[in-house]
């Protein structure tokens, strides 16, 4: 194996990202904000208190490439309880019920490649906030905190989830992201 700065395959960082969201205690609807591949999502469906997934993808050349790849394909299978919403999150979130979700996944394409969408905005934060259960945890991911690009996001980000009424912000770094909480 090499060192997580430089390599991580599929498997574990998903493992990594629920680890972080308290796989120990994962229950109920969980909120996976960017599909991609959708294993973050295929992850938190597997998990045994687990009761659904709502996964949000804008891109449609993800989704396709989420038909063709044979890993992504228990995204498609009804008895995992995967709901694929298509569309910009920052306005499908704002469609939830309060306190819908027992615990986020928010793992966005890199900010510069977020020009059409407020993925990384504090009034997105809040609709996170707005949506997630109260003593549940959302991890935010942002790529590895010792990279200079990733390590300058780190603080922006968590001040604008505190603002956003989140407490409890960490880093995990093998998470490669933060972790906060709605008290």
């Amino acid at each position: 194996g090499g060192d997580q700065k430089t390599e991580m395959d599929p498997t574990a960082d998903t493992r990594n990202k629920i680890a972080a969201v308290g796989a120990d205690r994962l229950h109920g609807h969980v909120l996976d904000t960017c599909c991609g591949l959708g294993y973050t999502a295929i992850g938190a469906a597997r998990q045994s208190g687990v009761t659904g997934v709502t996964t949000i993808e804008l891109d449609d050349a993800s989704i396709e490439m989420c038909q063709a790849n044979p890993w992504s394909w228990p995204l498609f299978d009804d008895a995992m309880g995967i709901e694929i919403m298509r569309g910009n999150a920052c306005e499908i979130i704002k469609g939830f019920a309060d306190e819908s979700f027992s615990a986020i996944i928010h793992d966005p394409p890199a900010l510069a490649l977020c020009k059409d969408t407020d993925l990384y905005s504090l009034s997105f934060y809040e609709q996170l906030y707005r949506v997630i259960k109260r003593g549940s945890r959302l991890l935010h991911y942002i790529g590895n905190p010792e990279s200079k690009e990733s390590g300058r996001l780190y603080r922006g980000i968590a001040s604008r989830l505190k603002d956003a009424g989140f407490s409890s912000i960490k880093t995990d770094k093998k998470a490669f992201g933060l972790v906060a909480e709605r008290r």
